[in-house]
């Protein structure tokens, strides 16, 4: 057996107290970072060589915007980092929140500029958002997304997305008949190019109110395959249907 040294012990035990003192270095750097722009966690696991669990995040920049998630887990490829085309294996966040204000024409014009992305799985689960622009609020509570083999940049290609349980609200102060504008105005940029080869909604619900009224689409069940964005009506329709006003009930089934 081969006899370890006495210099060979002290090397190896300097080694070993330097690698520590840089992890217990960087450790405290990047909390810095963190507090800096008020991130915060109550654990966070890092999975070699590149996925990582995060509880308790939240994110509050500023008074206007505010994140909160219980859980997210994270994956990714550092062979595509290297090469500069960003590739996330996949995501799941699950029972949070985000909020966000923004001045009443802060967010519209302009065109919506997204990163260059490939994302293999997502998978997202009781989120609610809202958004509040002057008069008018978005409010989306999803209940479940699933997305698969998504290339994001000038254009979204997607090959399936999948969305279940998860109501949308447009509040306006405006009277009745001037929703449009309100929208429009709401507007977060023009939406890019896409292409989705599956489409699938499931129990979804719309409802926009205004000062007057309000107006409801419930149990909106979708199913379409091959739609574009270059050719919005060409689309293969497998099922349409909705409840509108709890009044008009559509369920279409083609075969």
């Amino acid at each position: 057996m081969r006899r370890i040294t006495k210099k060979r012990m002290i090397i190896w035990s300097a080694v070993a107290f330097i690698l520590l003192a840089l992890v217990i270095i960087g450790a405290r750097v990047i909390q810095g970072v963190l507090e800096k722009h008020h991130i915060s966690y109550t654990s966070l696991i890092f999975h070699f060589p590149s996925s990582l669990e995060v509880e308790g995040l939240i994110v509050e920049p500023n008074e206007g915007l505010r994140i909160q998630l219980n859980r997210l887990e994270a994956g990714w490829s550092w062979g595509s980092l290297i090469r500069r085309e960003p590739a996330i294996t996949h995501l799941l966040a699950a029972t949070g929140s985000m909020y966000l204000v923004t001045e009443p024409d802060s967010t519209s014009g302009g065109e919506l500029k997204l990163p260059v992305l490939s994302v293999r799985n997502v998978h997202l689960e009781n989120l609610a958002f809202e958004l509040q622009s002057g008069k008018e609020s978005l409010s989306l509570i999803l209940g479940k997304l699933k997305l698969n083999n998504a290339a994001i940049g000038e254009q979204i290609r997607v090959d399936s997305f999948f969305l279940q349980g998860t109501s949308l609200l447009f509040s306006s102060g405006e009277s009745s008949g001037r929703e449009a504008d309100s929208l429009t105005s709401f507007s977060l940029g023009s939406i890019p190019e896409f292409e989705i080869n599956q489409l699938t909604l499931s129990r979804c619900k719309l409802e926009l109110q205004n000062q007057d009224n309000s107006q409801q689409v419930d149990q909106l069940n979708i199913e379409l395959n091959g739609w574009k964005s270059s050719d919005f009506l060409n689309v293969g329709v497998e099922r349409f249907g909705f409840v509108y006003q709890d009044t008009l009930e559509v369920d279409l089934v083609m075969e």
